[in-house]
């Protein structure tokens, strides 16, 4: 059975909540809400030995780390959107087939360089735009 504990001034749970468990080893969750209350009873009791200051630097924490937690989420959802993004324009410049050949540095051909370039090449060679 329950032994007789001192309840603590503000009529929370017993005064020395560490000694519940061992003095009462096969309790039962009766047992425990007879001896603590709700579990919001008991946690505004335990918060109230607490200092203020305390309590609310806690809670700016939590605040801050949620804060923190969802920007973090929101950046990595962005470079990943970003990053993806990237991907997918680079893929449809291949299916697009805009190809562009750039050779550098750019040289001015005469004509005669130019007949003389194209009698080297293959007579298989296409043209970009189909034409011989």
């Amino acid at each position: 059975m329950l032994s007789a504990q001192p309840k603590r001034a503000d009529g929370g749970g017993p005064a020395d909540g560490g000694q519940f468990d061992e003095e009462n080893p096969e309790a039962t969750g009766e047992d425990l809400l007879a001896a603590f209350g709700t579990g919001e009873e008991f946690a505004l009791s335990m918060l109230s030995t607490v200092p203020r200051e305390q309590v609310e630097k806690a809670k700016r924490k939590t605040v801050f780390q949620r804060k923190a937690l969802q920007v973090a989420v929101v950046l990595v959802l962005v470079v990943t959107a970003v990053f993806f993004f990237w991907q997918w324009r680079q893929t449809q410049e291949v299916v697009k087939g805009d190809f562009k050949v750039i050779i550098e540095p750019v040289e001015e051909l005469t004509d005669e360089e130019m007949e003389e370039f194209l009698k080297q090449t293959p007579p298989d060679a296409q043209s970009v735009d189909g034409g011989t």
